[in-house]
């Protein structure tokens, strides 16, 4: 019997769902702005989303690189879109990146210290390209 993998959004704590607000701010000011005016939600944890999707050692690219959510935006973007357009689905106003530990000392783990700068462009401009 094959089972059906839960999809993220069904996952999720069912909330309120308002009009869709995507709002690109222009500056720090106009976020803050915002905030005086009500509240702004943002999205949830991103680890734990790539998780329920059962991604193999293959998906994350190989045992060197098991554990490193951060790789899946070169082998598997596709999982982590799949947690943006969930999060913004619901309602969600701002999305996160996918670099919790993007860090040099991080990365030194899976021998890609060096690579830690250029991973949190790569998943800035992934959030970035998910939030319309």
């Amino acid at each position: 019997m094959v089972s059906q993998v839960p999809t993220i959004s069904s996952l999720l704590p069912v909330l309120p769902i308002y009009p869709l607000r995507f709002t690109i701010y222009s500056s720090m000011a106009n976020f803050l702005d915002t905030l005086k005016e009500r509240i702004v939600v943002f999205d949830g944890a991103m680890g734990t989303n790539l998780q329920v999707q059962n991604l193999s050692l293959e998906d994350f690219g190989g045992l060197r690189f098991e554990g490193c959510n951060e790789n899946l935006l070169v082998t598997r973007p596709d999982a982590v879109e799949n947690v943006h357009v969930a999060f913004l689905e619901v309602g969600c106003d701002v999305i996160e990146t996918n670099s919790f530990n993007g860090t040099p000392v991080d990365f030194a783990e899976y021998d890609i210290g060096d690579k830690a700068y250029d991973m949190n462009v790569l998943a800035a401009q992934f959030g970035e390209a998910h939030r319309d």
